[in-house]
């Protein structure tokens, strides 16, 4: 026995004193470890040679694995597998197969929970009981065995096999019609052949005949029976006929008696033009509805106009151009912005115009395709343009870039207030957002440029902060808008982007917001919610604006939200739980705070505390969802008592 045991707290040092100490001692262990050896030889044990003076003896087990290192400095162990030999294993470790449970296969148990003798006739010399055939029971081109109701095809066969049910077999009317032919065919054959080559004199001999032998009554009897059978032949065809519905019957002007009595006549060229149209299936906003398709010499006259109108259009919108300049001697106009765009007109024109030679004169047209009566935000074609040069040449924003946008800009602005009319007219709300959001994509060096921020901000005060108001801003996630695929993809690119070089900017946080918050379509929004304050994103930490710079957005879902609360907890109601869940988590972590944060600070806390607000003192028909709606209230007070008080 060791009278020094190694206690806790002790270094390494003591327990290589303490080894050393029982080495010096040449006492014996008490347990002898034999180890696997692979091959038939063992290796004789090693023995440790007596310590140093001078250092400390390495233990056994480091000199048994040949392992080497340097205990009085602490150097690294290292192990060198090549030296390590395995010893051999001379247990036996497979063994006979034993039946531990014999008395069931031998059946001497009399406390079996089965008898051997009642599967022993269904038992083959594989052990495998014979298999049914259930061919009968599904067989479609001849007799079919009905099986037991309520039971399936192998129950029913085996319950007839052990004689439980008598046998019974049906063929089908069809089936037998065709496997069990009438006798008559083969007589009405040879009847038709030899009718076919007697003639008509022959004919009329045979049948005197039989009417001389025949029984008048028989004959009489016989044509009756003829001509009922024709009779029945005949309703039997016109009942497979397929009726035809009402709507036909009217196309058809088919209508019945009574009807057509408490209705007037259809017109014979009405009746003509309602025969040429047909019903178009078509699909609009997820709903499946039915039209009837145009007249095709209405369509042709409808495509004639358009060629003739549309130019007209296109010509009257090239004319914007010179009927917005000021005239000679006018007053010149207080605001600076819109006489900067007034004073830049020509080289705005060169933007959009081309001249085109048309004989003997010279016209103006939009060039690169551009058309102002199908865009809806033609007039910020010229940012998409330097946009896709860019992610083309993968490049950063030139002067000319900044210039180009600037003067694209500066048109859309003198639009929207010297023609209101005309511009809510042409332009798309959603189309225009997405035109004016793509200005942040280019870079900050377009975005903070002065002129350009203070338009972004009129044409978001002005114009699609009241449209958002009133439902205007319709954006679907997954649906083509502005001339991209979807909605998505790009309000992913401006998260990006915010996250890479926005520094907070408040006009770039305003239209990263409305894209969420003052989008109409409820479900998209809050898509656009949970992904704008995912805790994997720096989104809301860098959206330093502050409350007053933000109060147009709170004051948005103030006015929203309750109109829209009961769809958000009833059809939404997991994805509003992870939102409240993103508003209360980025609040408590102190991702947002008041001081740094004040806008979106001011923005989790409306929607938390109308949240709480309305689910304290209300009562739903649901219990289970009253529940739940407790336990979300009691986690949203946990983790945001520190910083709100509810």
């Amino acid at each position: 026995m060791i009278e020094n045991r190694p206690k806790a707290g002790e270094t390494e040092e003591d327990l290589l004193r303490l080894q050393a100490e029982f080495a010096q001692s040449q006492k014996k262990c008490s347990v002898q470890v034999n180890r696997v050896q692979r091959g038939a030889e063992k290796k004789p044990s090693r023995t440790a040679d007596p310590p140093a003076a001078s250092q400390p003896p390495p233990p056994p087990y480091a000199q048994r694995l040949g392992a080497e290192r340097n205990f009085t400095e602490g150097g690294r162990f290292t192990l060198n597998l090549d030296t390590v030999a395995e010893e051999h294993f001379q247990r036996q470790v497979l063994f006979g197969v034993e039946e531990r449970h014999a008395d069931i296969l031998t059946g001497t148990d009399p406390y079996l929970r089965f008898s051997t003798e009642m599967a022993a006739g269904y038992s083959k010399d594989d052990g495998f009981p014979e298999v049914l055939n259930l061919a009968p029971y599904y067989n479609k081109s001849g007799p079919r065995r009905p099986p037991i109701a309520g039971q399936s095809f192998f129950a029913s066969e085996f319950d007839r096999i052990h004689g439980k049910i008598q046998e019974s077999i049906y063929i089908p009317d069809e089936v037998a019609s065709e496997e069990q032919p009438s006798t008559s065919e083969p007589f009405d054959a040879e009847n038709q052949s030899r009718l076919a080559a007697m003639s008509q004199e022959e004919i009329k001999a045979s049948l005197k005949e039989i009417e001389e032998k025949l029984d008048p009554k028989l004959i009489e009897f016989l044509r009756s029976r003829s001509k009922a059978k024709s009779s029945n032949q005949r309703e039997a065809k016109e009942e497979s006929k397929p009726k035809k519905s009402l709507f036909k019957q009217q196309r058809e002007n088919c209508v019945p008696e009574a009807e057509a009595k408490s209705e007037p006549p259809i017109a014979p060229k009405l009746s003509d033009m309602i025969k040429q149209l047909e019903v178009l299936e078509e699909w609009r906003e997820d709903e499946n509805y039915h039209r009837l398709a145009a007249d095709a010499v209405q369509l042709d006259l409808l495509s004639k106009c358009a060629q003739k109108v549309l130019p007209r259009q296109a010509q009257q919108a090239t004319r914007l151009f010179d009927t917005l300049k000021p005239a000679p001697g006018s007053e010149k106009v207080d605001d600076p912005l819109l006489h900067m765009a007034q004073n830049e007109l020509e080289n705005i024109k060169e933007l959009y115009l081309e001249e085109v030679r048309d004989g003997d004169k010279s016209v103006l047209q939009f060039a690169n395709g551009l058309n102002p009566v199908v865009d809806g935000a033609w007039m910020l074609r010229p940012i998409r343009s330097v946009l896709d040069a860019m992610q083309a040449g993968e490049r950063t924003a030139t002067p000319e870039d900044v210039e180009i946008v600037r003067l694209a800009l500066l048109w859309t602005l003198l639009l929207f207030s010297e023609r209101p009319t005309l511009f809510h007219t042409m332009v798309d709300p959603n189309d225009l957002y997405v035109r004016l959001s793509e200005t942040f994509l280019i870079g900050p060096e377009v975005f903070t440029d002065s002129v350009i921020d203070e338009i972004l901000a009129r044409l978001f005060t002005g114009f699609l902060l009241p449209l958002a108001e009133k439902g205007r801003l319709m954006l679907r996630l997954e649906k083509p808008v502005a001339g991209l695929d979807a909605f998505m993809p790009f309000y992913e690119e401006l998260l990006t982007r915010f996250d890479d070089f926005s520094t907070g900017h408040v006009g770039f946080t305003k239209y990263l917001l409305l894209g969420s918050y003052g989008n109409n379509s409820l479900s998209d929004a809050i898509q656009c919610q949970v992904a704008m304050w995912s805790s994997r994103r720096k989104i809301v930490r860098q959206a330093t604006a502050t409350a007053t710079e933000l109060a147009q957005i709170v004051n948005l879902v103030k006015t929203t939200r309750p109109f829209v609360a009961d769809s958000c907890e009833d059809e939404f109601y997991v994805q509003y739980s992870m939102l409240l869940s993103e508003y209360a988590g980025a609040l408590r972590s102190g991702t947002v705070t008041r001081d740094r944060n004040g806008g979106v600070f001011q923005l989790a806390a409306t929607e938390l505390g109308s949240f709480v607000t309305r689910h304290t003192n209300r009562s739903a028909a649901d219990p289970k969802r009253v529940q739940e709606f407790d336990i979300l209230v009691t986690a949203i007070r946990e983790g945001v008592k520190e910083v709100l008080n509810f």
